[in-house]
């Protein structure tokens, strides 16, 4: 499913507060109030809101992911249409950490943008040129300047937003390692960690989400090994797993106010398979024109 996003005019954040999100339970399969939107001024509204909230209730340590290789449009390359799947998500993460820049600008709030690597972190004050009302710096730039691996002194006196521009499990670590050190009066925003929460670095993206509170998220294509659905959580919401049918349509196959999991989203597909294949005559020639739910190859085993 591809999306483009542009930019939408709208005022700043509110200034933070501190900690802790909310948990809870068991999976529904209801229709939720809020649904991922088809269109891209939606998805801005909706992210923006979302952050709102998070503030509201008190978070410091929130994550956010957007579909892989979206465009903002808020830089002139053609890198997201011409180059690599990495380089084209690279970008994207870029312009959607410009974007939150531009959301935490005017509340006079100190901002640094940290990326994974110092070669992402130049091509950043490349692109968005020179500006002295927020920082760029890499995780490395940052650990090297500071007294103690990361420490209090990672971040300058007046700054107080950390924003980190996306990575993999090889900086997990280190994001880790930074929320621990600088505290919750310091609101850090991690963007489209592009991590696999079922493989060999189960344990440290485990422990990276009991820090950090879920409030946007939009993956297309949430399984592994099955094409189609996407799973979506904007917060104060629970999550949902959906597929958009004929029209745009979404239909909610789960809602739950916990993460679900690869056991959950193999079930709620199935069933769905099973809804397709006893349907009337005019839903079963309408959903031809529908995205498929179906297994990759065949398989559609889930770890348990």
């Amino acid at each position: 499913m591809a999306m483009t996003f542009v930019s939408v005019p709208g005022g700043g954040l509110a200034s933070f507060p501190h900690h802790r999100g909310l948990k809870g339970s068991r999976i529904q399969p209801v229709t939720a109030a809020v649904q991922p939107p088809m269109n891209v001024r939606g998805t801005i509204k909706q992210v923006r809101e979302a952050v709102q909230a998070s503030l509201q209730a008190r978070m410091s340590r929130i994550e956010i992911c957007t579909p892989k290789n979206a465009s903002f449009q808020l830089e002139k390359s053609k890198e997201s249409s011409t180059s690599s799947e990495a380089n084209a998500d690279a970008a994207s993460t870029r312009e959607l950490t410009k974007l939150f820049i531009e959301f935490f600008r005017g509340n006079d709030l100190g901002i640094v943008a940290v990326f994974p690597t110092k070669q992402a972190a130049d091509k950043a004050k490349k692109s968005w040129g020179p500006d002295h009302e927020y920082r760029v710096t890499s995780l490395k730039e940052m650990r090297k300047t500071s007294r103690s691996g990361f420490g209090g002194s990672a971040i300058q006196e007046d700054e107080n937003v950390v924003i980190i521009a996306g990575g993999g499990s090889k900086e997990l670590t280190m994001v880790q390692r930074l929320s621990d050190d600088l505290g919750q009066d310091v609101l850090i925003v991690a963007l489209n960690m592009r991590v696999d929460s079922s493989g060999q670095d189960s344990k440290t993206v485990e422990k990276f989400r009991k820090a950090f509170d879920t409030v946007y998220w939009y993956q297309v294509g949430p399984h592994p090994r099955w094409n189609g659905g996407i799973l979506f959580k904007s917060y104060p919401e629970d999550w949902m797993l959906c597929r958009v049918g004929t029209f745009r349509q979404v239909k909610t196959l789960l809602t739950s106010p916990t993460r679900p999991t690869e056991a959950d989203i193999v079930s709620a597909f199935r069933g769905e398979q099973e809804d397709d294949t006893s349907q009337g005559v005019v839903d079963r020639i309408s959903s031809l024109f529908s995205p498929l739910l179906r297994p990759k190859d065949g398989d559609d085993t889930v770890k348990k």
